[in-house]
């Protein structure tokens, strides 16, 4: 394992995954506190917050909105994987070099492709970033390089100074690339930097002295960002209403055992234990699939659920089944407030509802008429693509290989199909304009026409024509010069023809 270096404690409350105090390094600004409270967590976009959310989204990752929706993306990303058989291009003032060749073989080595968009594709869909650590030896051996899992890799943030290399941040520590058996990790990080992250304590648009930032922390958005309490609202509720749909079923059925009054209430008590073993004995819980605790004692319930107690006097009366009539009720809206839910949720991350719910016909049609599904799967695919490409730069940097010139093509995806849906949005959108063109143009003459006996035909002409520019840039350029001339020639016409 790495070492880890000093570091010194930033203003935190809460623990990394692992239970490790979080320790980050100061930065060397001097900030101010600012007094401020946030409702709720609005708003705070400190990195305590982010773990915390970070957390909060690793216990829900198997709830089943977050395994359908990260599989539907990960199944259209898949789905554009190229067949070329390196992994980047790399060129050099418009020549290969060899480090194209050292590169394909250390990623082939490592198993990247498989290792990354098998195994770990829908980790970073969810969380919004992978940290690969590929582990080089002590000898510079690339052909026994490998490839080294991490407990969370969704967790890294990067330390930004100016002037400085970035530093990786994993669970809360400065993660060292240099190992303690004279081997050493090239890091390979997966996701956007598209949310910058505050010290807690600080706000990050109040500054002391210099207003230029020289420092930021920067982090990956998750699938569900911003849509974490919503998250796991649908989600406790969703649990929540399914119980509460067999509740009917699990309400014990009350019976009476008649005993004589002289019966003693131990012996009586005994009597109607004997009794309620012997009807409950056929409930045989071995044919239930079924290992988890819950689910167990859920099926006990189930298939148990007759409770027998002595009546001595014969007094006891209402032994019919709990009413839980207006419980349902209440949990039919419910349901139906969780479905609208369930909408928002998965609409917010681009999938269209029914091919969330597996209503939609065609996968290939359902990407095609989704301008979001679309633009979410382009833009994971190309994060992909330039994450390859900064950490091939990187690595020739760590090489010496000087970059200037260096242009790195990652080869990962086949765009065609994208391509082709722009080509057809693209057709589509230039024939609608031109039919609402020609459309326009023929309502101009009839009103032209038609308003003759109210309006000046020039005037009314010029007034059309130049409220029309605004939404078609040269509209005026494309009328024929005697147009208007034809149009009164017409209405005259007309009008002799109605006095005849």
């Amino acid at each position: 394992m790495p070492s880890v270096s000093q570091v010194t404690s930033l203003r935190t409350n809460i623990n990394s995954f692992g239970g490790v105090p979080v320790a980050l390094p100061s930065t060397s600004r001097v900030r101010e506190r600012v007094a401020s409270a946030n409702l709720a967590g609005f708003g705070d976009n400190s990195i305590s917050k982010f773990y915390k959310d970070l957390s909060e989204l690793n216990q829900y990752r198997n709830a089943k909105i977050c395994v359908t929706s990260t599989g539907i993306i990960k199944e259209y990303i898949n789905k554009f994987r190229s067949e070329a058989n390196d992994i980047v291009s790399i060129t050099q003032d418009g020549k290969a070099i060899e480090l194209q060749d050292e590169i394909n073989d250390l990623l082939r080595t490592v198993n990247f492709t498989k290792s990354f968009f098998s195994d770990k594709l829908d980790e970073y869909i969810y969380f919004g970033s992978e940290l690969l650590l590929i582990r080089i030896p002590q000898n510079n051996d690339l052909g026994e390089a490998t490839m080294d899992d991490l407990k969370y890799p969704f967790s890294s943030i990067i330390y930004r100074a100016k002037g400085k290399d970035d530093e990786i941040y994993l669970n809360g520590t400065r993660f060292e690339t240099k190992l303690s058996d004279g081997s050493y990790y090239i890091p390979f990080r997966i996701g956007k930097l598209d949310a910058q992250l505050d010290e807690d304590g600080v706000n990050a648009w109040y500054l002391s002295g210099d207003q230029l930032q020289s420092a930021v922390w920067k982090a990956s958005k998750p699938l569900f960002n911003g849509m974490v309490t919503d998250l796991k609202l649908f989600i406790l509720k969703d649990i929540l209403t399914n119980l509460v749909q067999i509740q009917d079923i699990v309400s014990p059925n009350l019976l009476l055992a008649n005993v004589d009054k002289n019966t003693s209430q131990e012996k009586a008590t005994e009597l109607a234990e004997e009794i309620e073993k012997l009807i409950n004995q056929y409930g045989d819980l071995t044919q239930l699939l079924a290992s988890n605790a819950d689910v167990t004692t859920l099926s006990q319930f189930i298939l148990n659920n007759v409770r027998v107690y002595p009546d001595m006097l014969g007094v006891i009366r209402g032994t019919d089944k709990l009413d839980f009539s207006r419980l349902t009720g209440k949990n039919n809206e419910i349901r139906s407030e969780l479905d609208n839910t369930e909408s928002q949720l998965v609409n917010a991350i681009g999938i269209p509802i029914d091919l969330y719910k597996g209503q939609a016909s065609n996968k290939y049609d359902a990407l095609k008429n989704s301008d979001r599904l679309l633009a979410r799967v382009v833009d994971e695919m190309m994060t992909i693509d330039e994450s390859l490409i900064e950490f091939v730069i990187k690595y020739a940097e760590h090489k010496g290989v000087d970059t200037k010139g260096l242009k790195v093509e990652s080869k990962l995806f086949d765009y065609s199909f994208v391509n082709g849906i722009n080509s057809t949005y693209k057709y589509d959108t230039a024939a609608q304009y031109l039919r609402n063109l020609t459309a326009f143009a023929g309502e101009i003459k009839q009103a032209l026409e038609s308003t003759a006996d109210v309006f000046d035909v020039e005037k009314m002409y010029h007034f059309l024509a130049d409220n029309a520019e605004i939404v078609y840039p040269g509209f005026k350029d494309l009328i024929r010069p005697d147009f208007v001339e034809s149009i009164k020639k017409s209405v005259h016409e007309q009008g002799e023809s109605d006095d005849a």
